[in-house]
């Protein structure tokens, strides 16, 4: 293909540089131009990767400098690519910022062999604030405050959707004071002050919430929105060299995504800033992980849940059965299962898995425009096993659940909410060479959870040679007991919160750690069927026997607070190797 430019014939680019080429190539009628915030390069972007599209152009770079993204694609994402292939994005070490944090930034939509790289994504108005505390009235749970220079407000946090699930969490020196934890918000109204929600946990009564002092940082957070980079499916997608520097919710979200790498991906507060916190939910987040996908040589702090995630949740509940091959289900989060998948169900009260069976009818057909909660109808092959209402549904070939995909060689730290590195429901996931440092629950959490995130059980899990130093504590465990059983703990629990009796995860290997400083027991092993706790060392556990035991029966408290004492434990597990731990 020629390409005319100024009259002269000439050969079709290799590449297109929006902030020199798109005048020249007949792209747009000016060029993004690095550094004038009144320029919006979103659309000038877009018209780059459709002019790629085309033409057969295999990527896309960008003289280094600021850009700004003022307007959106759609009405809840800046920039979509929709089942693009064999494109690379590459802007050079820029920084983006984005308009609002509570809409995607770029969002591939079933892409192919798509590489973003080497820029940071910012936001024009953060989904957060920072301000200072003034005085605490513990009886009526009112936060009084006072502006930080810089800082807007809490009362002009919104999000178009209008949420309200407001969060502040107080820091004392960068942390989180002792026994103390995010606190669930009433919309701010006041421009003085704000109201804690009441709830059950310790650190929202008054003799804790009266521990605080004047001159402590409140961080108000208003949580919505999905995250700046957001993969929905596709194949070989690339996150390479990122930076996040916050979100309403999380940093990066891959769902359904296989054969995908993230790396070099950075997570974390704005360097050179004031600001206490980067995401308001996880860090980096693999929902329904595919299989061979790499998350390495991240870095992840500050977030305001887990930092690093590989799930597979229930992809549907069955409402009823109908036949002796047939059901009706209410389908998870738009999930869309092609007739000949393979799938499994659970038993949510004892987590039993039953199957796999295949797939091979469904109404409304596969592919069919569908809402949040769709119901339809399934039928199988075989004949259903014991199935009954309320069962979960969930992908039974391990290629579906994650099978070949690694974590490794990533530093975690600082995590404010929730858990380092945490796995639900994934077959065949390596967890290697990691560091994770100061986490408010579990360092790296294996959880077969059937409560608040309903998932498959767990299995061929391999937890190899990696760091994990000041797991739990001093500040009070946010999610509740059961996520802060040990700086490595593997688990199963039921519909209610309450520790499986039975097995659930095959063979884990836990092999070769090295923990310090841990705030309950070193390694908590639980539900395991088969596996391997060997050669880990434990140095220094149950160093804050202390913590509130939050969320659980008395009976389960009566255990662990002897189960934190020793430095490995084993409950509800059979045919486990526990040797050469130090």
């Amino acid at each position: 293909m020629l390409l005319t430019v100024c009259g002269v014939a000439s050969a079709q680019p290799s590449q297109i540089n929006i902030s020199q080429d798109l005048v020249d190539f007949g792209i747009a009628g000016q060029n993004a131009v690095p550094g004038n915030p009144a320029l919006d390069s979103r659309p000038l972007l877009q018209a780059a990767i459709q002019y790629a599209s085309a033409n057969g152009i295999n990527k896309i770079i960008a003289d280094p400098g600021s850009y700004w993204f003022l307007t959106a694609q759609k009405s809840d994402r800046y920039l979509v690519l929709d089942h693009l292939s064999n494109l690379v994005i590459d802007l050079q070490g820029s920084d983006l910022y984005l308009k609002s944090s509570y809409l995607i930034g770029f969002d591939l939509v079933a892409c192919q062999r798509v590489t973003l790289a080497n820029f940071t994504v910012d936001f024009m108005q953060l989904p957060y604030t920072q301000v200072r505390l003034t005085g605490v009235s513990g009886a009526s749970r009112t936060l009084n405050y006072e502006a930080i220079a810089g800082w807007p407000l809490p009362t002009t946090l919104r999000s178009k959707s209008n949420s309200t699930e407001y969060w502040g969490i107080v820091m004392r020196g960068g942390a989180m004071p002792a026994n103390t934890n995010r606190l669930s918000l009433a919309r701010p109204t006041d421009p003085t002050s704000l109201q804690v929600n009441l709830d059950s946990s310790p650190w929202t009564q008054p003799s804790v919430l009266s521990t605080y002092q004047p001159g402590d940082v409140i961080v108000v957070t208003l949580k919505d929105g999905d995250a700046p980079i957001l993969v929905e499916g596709g194949d070989t997608i690339v996150l390479d060299g990122l930076d996040i520097y916050a979100s309403g919710a999380l940093g990066v979200h891959l769902d359904s995504t296989s054969n995908s790498t993230v790396s070099r991906v950075r997570v974390m507060p704005r360097p050179g800033t004031d600001r206490l916190i980067s995401t308001n939910a996880d860090g980096i987040h693999l929902s329904y992980v595919q299989s061979n996908n790499s998350v390495h040589h991240c870095y992840v702090s500050h977030t305001m849940d887990d930092s690093i995630t590989m799930n597979s949740p229930f992809l549907a509940v069955v409402d009823k059965v109908t036949g002796t091959r047939s059901v009706n289900i209410t389908r998870n989060n738009q999930a869309r299962i092609p007739n000949g998948t393979s799938l499994s169900f659970i038993n949510p009260g004892t987590g039993e898995t039953l199957g796999p069976l295949q797939l091979t009818f469904q109404n409304p057909a596969y592919g069919a425009a569908n809402s949040y909660d769709q119901t339809a109808a399934y039928t199988f092959g075989p004949e259903l096993p014991a199935v009954q209402n309320g069962f979960g549904i969930v992908y039974g070939d391990p290629a579906n659940r994650g099978q070949g995909s690694v974590i490794e060689n990533n530093l975690v730290e600082d995590t404010l909410f929730a858990r380092g590195i945490f796995l639900g429901g994934v077959t065949g996931v390596i967890v290697q060479k990691n560091t994770v440092r100061r986490t408010d629950c579990g360092g790296i959490v294996v959880h077969h959870d059937l409560a608040a995130y309903p998932s498959a059980a767990n299995q061929d899990i391999q937890i190899l040679g990696n760091t994990v130093d000041g797991a739990i504590g001093p500040a009070a465990v946010g999610t509740g007991a059961i996520a802060a059983l040990g700086s490595i703990f593997v688990l199963a629990t039921d519909s209610s919160f309450a520790p499986l009796k039975i097995p659930t995860a095959v063979n884990i290997t836990i092999a070769n750690n090295y923990i310090s400083n841990a705030g309950r027991a070193g390694i908590w092993g639980g539900n395991m069927d088969g596996g391997t706790i060997q050669g880990n060392t434990v140095a220094g556990y149950n160093l804050y026997p202390q913590l509130a035991l939050w969320g659980i029966t008395q009976s389960f408290a009566t255990q662990l607070t002897q189960d934190f004492t020793q430095s490995v434990v084993l409950r509800s597990s059979r045919n486990v190797n526990v040797q050469k731990n130090q």
